[in-house]
């Protein structure tokens, strides 16, 4: 390859700054269902203790034993903690068909419809279908109490979603709504984190930066969106203090292929 090629080559590569909002649906996601599946079966057990209280509600109790029925796939590694003998795809293969059914059953109206829903969005988008995890979102968000617990969890999977699809404007906006109804320290800033993500996609570098940073100086050391945050701004301030300009690359470039041409 000639050195003018590989010039050219580089000059439509992915810069730092590309690389940084390019994480495909990132942080946690790959282990978002089993996280979502702890924290969905302890409401369940609390609930189902105090339904044995009141043995008239025989229909909530059997919805409840349903719905664990239909997580059972994750089971097994969520009591030992080892790894299940089903490939990834193969669990979610299952876990799709088996909260489908649940859902539909139940017509998504009671709180564990909704949150079958929910683990739906998570399912579809560790399958690459954007859509599909966008209208699970949707619908766990259209039917749950502003105060709902898992809200923003499932404001996250909508800005996901609309992330795999390029979406990247509503994306930001679903972010938003995430940053704005999160009062939990230990979260606090990962909204904005994201926001700043979807403005390097969208290639505005300076404002994503300024973001960037704006997390990172949160005081909360422990807290995972300040240090992805912290680890950005070095990155992207390491970039943008060693990468040439455009117009340099570009400029060398178009010299380079005339006295190519010219020999």
């Amino acid at each position: 390859m000639s050195t003018y090629k590989q010039k050219q080559k580089k000059l439509r590569a992915p810069d730092a700054f590309q690389k940084a909002g390019q994480e495909a649906i990132p942080w946690l996601v790959q282990h978002q269902v089993r996280l979502l599946v702890g924290v969905v079966l302890l409401a369940l057990a609390g609930g189902v203790v105090g339904l044995w209280a009141y043995f008239g509600q025989r229909a909530e109790l059997q919805e409840a034993e349903a719905f664990s029925n239909a997580l059972l796939p994750l089971m097994p590694s969520l009591s030992s903690g080892e790894a299940s003998d089903k490939t990834p795809a193969e669990l979610n293969a299952e876990l799709l068909e088996n909260l489908k059914a649940f859902e539909a059953q139940t017509g998504g109206k009671t709180p564990a419809a909704r949150n079958a829903s929910l683990l739906l969005a998570y399912i579809h988008l560790q399958m690459g279908q954007p859509e599909e995890a966008l209208g699970a979102a949707d619908r766990f968000l259209d039917k749950a109490p502003l105060g709902a617990p898992l809200r923003l969890s499932a404001l996250e999977a909508k800005g996901y979603a609309l992330e795999q699809s390029k979406q990247y404007d509503l994306a930001y906006a679903a972010f938003g709504e995430l940053e704005a109804g999160n009062t939990l320290e230990d979260s606090k800033g990962k909204g904005e984190y994201h926001q700043a993500r979807m403005l390097l996609l969208k290639g505005q570098k300076e404002e994503a930066l300024a973001l960037f940073e704006k997390v990172a100086a949160l005081d909360a050391p422990k807290n995972e969106a300040v240090l992805l945050a912290k680890k950005r701004v070095q990155e992207l301030s390491l970039a943008k203090a060693t990468q040439p300009s455009a117009n340099s690359e570009a400029g060398n470039a178009a010299n380079e292929k005339a006295n190519h041409e010219a020999s």
